[in-house]
């Protein structure tokens, strides 16, 4: 059942994708009739699905795409290996046994059959600080048939829809192909919305069958406080921290360059503000040689990445690095590595760790020691995701079992932690996507 939206008021909020010039009547109208079309998807074969992604993977980086220089600039290049065939099919797999119980009720025993459906409309809140997550969330629930809202924030109003605008107007696709991207692009809708318009928040929430959000404490309490339907399924991917652990056995001197190259990676992707980005290295039981010679593998790195990717601080992040900065230098048993103008900064603890630091964000880490894989679990807050490890394969699997037992979702390797695979925040999120049809 629809919610209509007579009596709401339209002021702060825009179609932004699959919308005619509206005013204000009209956009109301056309808000109303994408809630209670027909989904388009749900006749699709998931096999044409994964074939409408793999073509616009290729498209992307294709010569006739026209917003290439759009998704490098916005970090986005990661959406092209994910709609890859091999990628998304690997997902389906993990999710499902045999993923076309999406398109056909499939034998579960001899007696019993089992089919899986879509819930009919995900409502994504996207999050302004790493929006390649929401704008993949919003991948995944086409690929199991769900028709998509897209609420943007404002600093990606011209993003997604510049992207989904040029898949939809390119000349790159054959008909065929054409004719099913425009059957899934006719299940999106993008919409940007004002914080102070709390009617349309509403609206949109008590019309979605599935709510997905992505961001800070404060957004994520806002939004599972909106009135929803009383079967409304809601993945919620709320603020998280994660950090890196090398044991002693694990590090090679002669590879150092190599391990400070991928924390690195996970270091300047997005500049920390993704919740898989570490803020602390912890290495345990220390190690056989100057831990100068690891940070100064580290400072390389940084330096490296900091040339080609420059940022500006704001007042407050630049304050808060300064008085740590000032702790650091100021006692014996720290010490600081920096680049130019807070471009990076790596803070050192000679002290056995006792509490991981608070993220600083903006490319700043912490490096210290810890004796025991129990003792670094004993330490950890409660929303740690992602710990990157380097461990030799002994140490690995008791690394998982022990660490989570104190809550960590994620074990990725260091250098990977920034790709997003399933499972994610503990969720394998396409389960949550559909609703099981069973016989008896």
């Amino acid at each position: 059942m629809v919610i209509h939206c007579q009596k709401i008021t339209f002021y702060n909020m825009e179609i932004l994708f699959n919308s005619k010039p509206n005013d204000t009547e009209q956009g109301l109208e056309e808000l109303n009739s994408f809630f209670n079309r027909e989904n388009s998807l749900k006749d699709l074969k998931v096999d044409e699905i994964v074939d409408i992604f793999d073509h616009i993977s290729k498209f992307l980086t294709s010569k006739q795409c026209d917003v290439k220089d759009l998704i490098i600039e916005n970090d986005l290049g990661f959406i092209i290996l994910w709609l890859k065939k091999k990628s998304i099919t690997k997902n389906l797999k993990l999710n499902f046994e045999n993923y076309t119980v999406l398109d056909n009720p499939q034998a579960l025993d001899n007696e019993n059959l089992i089919y899986a459906r879509p819930l009919g409309c995900a409502v994504h809140w996207i999050a302004g600080n790493v929006p390649v997550l929401g704008v993949i969330s919003l991948f995944q629930t086409l690929l199991t048939k769900n028709k998509g809202v897209v609420k943007v924030p404002a600093v990606f109003k011209e993003i997604l829809p510049k992207i989904l605008n040029s898949i939809k107007q390119t000349s790159y696709f054959n008909e065929d192909i054409s004719k099913k991207i425009n059957y899934m692009l006719d299940a999106i809708i993008v919409i940007y919305i004002t914080k102070d318009n709390k009617e349309m928040q509403t609206y949109i929430s008590q019309n979605a069958d599935i709510r997905i959000a992505w961001g800070g404490l404060e957004a994520m309490e806002e939004i599972s406080s909106l009135p929803k339907k009383i079967n409304t399924r809601d993945i919620i991917f709320g603020p998280k921290l994660s950090l890196s652990y090398i044991t002693k056995k694990a590090i090679n001197p002669i590879e150092l360059n190599e391990i400070a190259k991928g924390i690195a990676d996970d270091v300047f992707a997005f500049n920390q503000a993704g919740c898989n980005a570490p803020h602390n290295i912890v290495i345990k039981n220390k190690i056989d040689f100057p831990l100068n010679d690891f940070c100064h593998s580290l400072t390389e790195e940084f330096s490296k990445k900091a040339k080609t990717s420059p940022i500006k601080n704001d007042e407050i992040t630049n304050f808060n690095i300064l008085t740590k900065k000032f702790i650091h230098q100021s006692q014996e048993a720290l010490d600081l590595l920096q680049g130019p103008d807070n471009q990076w900064n790596i803070f050192m603890n000679n002290k056995e760790l006792k509490q991981l630091e608070p993220p600083l964000y903006s490319r700043n880490i912490f490096i210290s020691f810890i004796d025991s894989t129990l003792d670094l679990g004993k330490i950890l807050p409660s929303n740690v995701q992602s710990v990157g490890l380097l461990t030799d394969e002994v140490e690995k699997l008791e690394t998982i079992k022990i660490l989570s037992n104190f809550g960590v979702d994620r074990f990725p390797s260091i250098g990977k932690m920034s790709l997003y695979q399933n499972p994610w925040d503990g969720y394998l999120p396409l389960h949550q996507t559909v609703k099981w049809i069973s016989t008896n």
